[in-house]
């Protein structure tokens, strides 16, 4: 996936099967907000990456689609690294695709969930 915001944050993605990424980021002191924990916002970008492309993996070749909504809970606040999330297809529709992302910390230990929506452009 190359798009340059995510690039911008070093995100790796992976695509291991259908439906289903993998995507990683070193948490630097660019990330982080003032209590020395990764910021929500960077979380919730490399969740938005990850899901993306989860779905991406799940659609025909050429369909194209956009984040409509996403609902993120923190379940702790995120201090090592490398972060990682991990996204899975729950439906792929003809008109939305809706992903769930966890995001963890570098020890692996659990550190958000999201819910997104997707709607196909084309």
């Amino acid at each position: 996936m190359a798009a340059p915001f995510p690039n911008s944050l070093d995100i790796r993605v992976e695509v291991p099967k259908r439906g289903k990424a993998v995507a990683t980021a070193p948490v630097r002191s660019s990330s982080r907000q003032i209590h020395g924990l990764a910021h929500g916002g960077w979380v919730a970008t490399l969740a938005d990456t990850c899901q993306t492309a989860a779905a991406y993996a799940a659609m025909e070749k050429g369909q194209e689609i956009l984040t409509s909504d996403f609902t993120m809970r923190f379940l702790r606040g995120l201090k090592w690294g490398p972060a990682r999330a991990e996204a899975r297809v729950v439906k792929a529709g003809r008109r939305m695709v809706v992903v769930e992302c966890s995001v963890f910390d570098g020890k692996g230990e659990l550190a958000a969930i999201g819910t997104y929506a997707n709607i196909l452009l084309k």
